[in-house]
């Protein structure tokens, strides 16, 4: 197979050096139909400013790449090769320029094959072939290669379009957030299809039971969770109509809500509807119009997941097949495959809404639109962590019952969790209504409570305590607490532990330390300007400023409020780690520095978190327009206790 990469020029912006990324941009990768100009995948560079895309490379000799994945770790894209004879081809990634190199080709496990994803462990490329109908596996080696399939299973049936529904095609495959379940979406035969995923064997295994029917003729093609995992959203291309389940993540099993349509009330011609995504904050949820080329917006209700169709944009286009939204949930970038243009559109993130930014890049023929961030040229990759709340699954921890749900985002339940030193954990607790966690106590461990949505009670020793909304509550070592919610709302909670050392006397702490922000002054700190406003939470014993002066590895738990021109001036912390978390609002953050010492900006937004070792240069510029809702960063600073010879932090055995 011939692989050329070349610089290029296409009508989106001037282009700079082949493959030449500055640092902490978004890539943009482009799957495309190849017969009318295109000559493959493209890759782009995102302005996070702007929403302008620049061309940086493009990868050739492949036949209609037309739809991509991007593995978790961000080494490698898997695009498929849509032809009668089916094929999928791996491309290793460098993860700081972008550039895309062919690793290998293997048979898709049947004929064209339209859509691919990657589990979440990067273990396994999973398949749909529109032509056949047939859903397929694929192993995928060390090096990112693709294996020969190990599972293929071929749809049965038809439904009532004569002309698009004679038998099984099967439009999309996406795995649930626990990497338990795949659920694939024919259009075919009006099913979503539910497998069990066998990572053992590489084998997808039907669910019981094994499929939930959607309304006859409508034609399921792709879908999407919510970041709660409660509920999925189909797009139902024959019908234009968006259908909403709740999703059981311990049964893979699907119920019907809720239909609601894509198209505006009197519209009369003809329509289908291609892609679907919901916004990282989870607030909102986007679907594409193909004949009213249009994004239809729906907000989505934070307790019921319900939709409410907020209206529709324009695609400034024709024939919208794909979108896709920039990890920091600013800017959405619409596909319009007819009039070879990706348009660009910022997002309010307070209404859902979207206004054109101006900016239009030509391409010939783009299907389908994949966006990663990057370090950027010369920056370590151990520099930072970073997640997403739609990114983050549930895993079973000491708190965890049927009815709460703890999701790790640093710390106890993470892949990394080893890497962090005084951290325990940190990461959000969902108490269902009516639920209630486990009874714990930590003899090593102080903690902290902060309420993010919803009210409840805290036992805490003998107290049974009201909490609500904006509470912060200090844990002491060893004190045994818990969390029940009698409201008839969903009880969030952050919640926070840190390793006391070992030989460390810790004073008693007789009564609850408990506090509202409502009851924390705002104030500027110095070195700051009057657009970025402090509220200084919690510190140690000996604090004088802080409102819970309580802890003993906390060095400071605050939150930082931006306005326009808001921000959080670039520092270090040579002896402490610090977590990031951002509540509302976005911007750039500062994670480290670049080849040239220069400060590397990375973008994002509301549900993204940081976390920032020792010796990190570390801040934040608000991205906040005037008249616009501000910036809000919760930030967590803790000591970094001395490691002993042999000592694993975040290993119990060792303390």
């Amino acid at each position: 197979m011939k692989r050329t990469v070349v610089a290029m020029c296409l009508s989106c912006l001037a282009v700079g050096p082949l493959w030449a990324v500055s640092s902490a941009d978004t890539l943009v990768y482009v799957g495309t139909y190849t017969g009318k100009g295109s000559e493959g995948v493209y890759v782009y560079r995102l302005n996070s400013s702007t929403g302008a895309l620049t061309n940086i490379g493009k990868t050739t000799g492949l036949e209609n790449p037309s739809f991509l994945a991007i593995d978790p770790k961000g080494r490698c894209v898997y695009a498929v090769r849509e032809s009668s004879r089916g094929a999928v081809v791996a491309l290793s990634r460098n993860a700081t320029t972008g550039e895309l190199t062919i690793l290998n080709e293997q048979p898709s496990g049947g004929q064209g094959p339209c859509y691919v994803t990657v589990d979440r462990e990067g273990r396994f490329l999973l398949v749909a072939n529109y032509g056949s109908g047939h859903v397929a596996l694929l192993p995928i080696a060390d090096d990112g290669r693709l294996l020969p399939p190990t599972s293929v299973v071929r749809h049965e049936g038809s439904s009532v379009n004569p002309s698009r529904q004679k038998g099984p095609h099967a439009h999309s495959i996406v795995l649930d957030a626990g990497n338990r379940y795949a659920l694939a979406a024919d259009l075919g035969i009006d099913k979503v299809m539910v497998y069990r995923l066998d990572s053992e064997q590489g084998k997808l295994l039907p669910n019981d039971p094994p499929f939930v029917r959607c309304e006859p003729g409508s034609g399921p093609r792709h879908i999407a969770f919510h970041s709660n995992g409660k509920y999925v959203y189909v797009i139902e291309e024959l019908s234009s109509t968006v259908e909403r389940f709740a999703y059981d993540a311990d049964l893979g099993t699907l119920k019907p809500l809720q239909r609601i349509s894509t198209l505006p009330e009197g519209f009369q011609g003809a329509n289908s509807c291609a892609d679907i995504h919901v916004h990282p904050s989870g607030r909102f949820l986007y679907g594409s119009n193909r004949g009213h080329n249009s994004i239809a917006i729906y907000a989505i209700d934070d307790t019921t997941g319900k939709l409410r169709l907020i209206g529709h944009e324009p695609t400034q286009g024709k024939t919208p097949r794909n979108f896709a939204i920039d990890p920091s949930g600013t800017f959405l970038l619409a596909a319009n495959q007819d009039s070879d243009t990706i348009v660009s559109f910022r997002i309010n993130r307070d209404t859902g809404v979207l206004t054109p930014t101006g900016q239009t890049c030509r391409v010939s023929m783009p299907v389908c639109v994949k966006m990663v961030a990057t370090a950027g040229t010369g920056v370590a990759a151990t520099v930072f962590k970073r997640r997403s709340s739609s990114q983050v699954s549930e895993q079973v921890s000491d708190l965890s019952t049927t009815t709460a749900h703890y999701r790790p985002f640093f710390g106890t339940g993470d892949s990394d969790a080893a890497t962090l030193k005084g951290i325990e954990r940190f990461g959000e607790l969902l108490v269902e209504p009516g639920g209630s966690t486990k009874l714990v106590s930590h003899k090593e461990v102080e903690g902290v409570l902060f309420v993010l949505a919803g009210s409840g009670i805290l036992q805490y020793g003998p107290e049974r305590v009201p909490m609500k909304q904006n509470d912060f509550v200090y844990l002491a070592v060893g004190t045994e607490h818990g969390i029940s919610n009698p409201s008839q709302e969903m009880l969030r909670l952050f919640v926070m532990g840190y390793w006391i050392p070992a030989g460390t006397e810790v004073p008693q702490t007789p009564t609850l330390m408990m506090a509202n922000t409502a009851d924390v002054q705002q104030q500027t700190l110095s070195g700051h300007g009057p657009t970025t406003q402090f509220k200084l939470l919690m510190g140690t014993t000996g604090s004088k400023r802080d409102k819970l002066p309580a802890a003993q590895q906390i060095n400071s738990l605050f939150l930082m409020d931006f306005a326009a021109g808001g921000t959080n001036n670039p520092h270090r912390h040579a002896k402490e780690e610090e977590i990031y978390f951002v509540l509302r609002g976005h911007g750039d953050m500062v994670a480290g520095t670049d080849a040239a010492g220069k400060e590397a900006r990375y973008p994002c937004g509301q549900g993204d978190a940081f976390y920032f070792p020792p010796g990190t240069l570390i801040g934040f510029y608000s991205g906040a327009q005037e008249g616009e809702e501000h910036a809000q960063i919760l930030a967590v600073r803790s000591a970094c206790p001395a490691q002993e010879s042999g000592t694993t932090a975040g290993n119990t055995s060792n303390r």
